[in-house]
C-alpha cells in the first residue's frame, strides 16, 4: 500500500502506478517504480505499513488516512458508533424476545432483568449504549386481548408455582386468585 505525500500531509491514498503515470503524463515511468528510491522521494511516494483492522462490536470500522507515526506512515482505522437500527442480534447484549408479542425466556448475554407487570408485556426496542456495550431495552405494552389464554397461563404461573401458592395459601385462596386473572383477561 502506498500514498502520496505533499508537504507533511497524504493527499492521495491508495495510490498505484496508474495514479502516478496519470499525474505526470510526460514522465515514464516503469512498472517497478515504487520500489526505486529515486522515483519514490522524487514523486512523495510513501510505503503504508499495514495494522490489521480492528474488531469492534457496536461499531462500523473505517479505514482512515494514514499517519506519519515514530518515522513510519501506518494504516490506521475509524471506529463509529452504529445507530441502534443497524446493531445486529449478536451485538446486543441481555435477554432476546423471540416473539413480538411475549417476553421469551431466552438468555443471550448479561443478566439485563426483562421487565414485568401485570397485564402488560415486554416488547424489546432499540438498543441503547451504554459507553462499552449496547444493552436490550424494552417497552410496556398491554396484553392484546386476543392473547387472554396464553395472558392467563403467564398470571397462574408454572404447575409448581400454583402447588406452592396452595399449600401455603390454602385451596380458597386459590381459587380466589384464579377469578381474579380470569376477570383481569376475559376469554373473547
Amino acid at each position: 500500500m502506498y500514498a502520496k505525500v505533499e508537504n507533511g500531509a497524504v493527499t492521495s491514498y491508495p495510490y498505484t502506478i496508474s495514479e502516478l503515470r496519470r499525474d505526470n503524463p510526460t514522465v515514464s515511468f516503469p512498472n517497478d517504480s515504487f520500489f526505486r528510491e529515486d522515483i519514490v522521494n522524487k514523486y512523495g511516494i510513501v510505503n503504508i505499513v499495514s495494522v490489521n483492522q480492528p474488531d469492534s462490536l457496536g461499531h462500523h470500522v473505517r479505514e482512515g488516512n494514514p499517519e506519519f507515526v515514530d518515522g513510519v506512515w501506518v494504516q490506521t482505522w475509524n471506529k463509529i458508533l452504529k445507530e441502534p437500527s443497524e446493531v445486529s442480534e449478536d451485538e446486543k447484549v441481555g435477554y432476546e424476545v423471540q416473539r413480538s408479542d411475549y417476553v421469551a425466556p431466552h438468555f443471550s448475554g448479561a443478566a439485563i432483568e426483562i421487565p414485568k407487570e401485570d397485564g402488560k408485556i415486554a416488547v424489546e426496542v432499540d438498543p441503547v449504549w451504554d459507553g462499552t456495550q449496547w444493552n436490550r431495552t424494552y417497552s410496556m405494552h398491554d396484553i392484546p386481548a386476543e392473547y387472554w389464554r396464553d395472558a392467563r397461563m403467564r398470571a397462574y404461573g408454572t404447575v409448581e408455582k400454583q402447588i406452592e401458592f396452595i399449600t401455603e395459601n390454602g385451596l380458597e385462596a386459590w381459587q380466589a386468585k384464579v377469578s381474579e386473572i380470569k376477570i383481569k383477561f376475559p376469554k373473547i
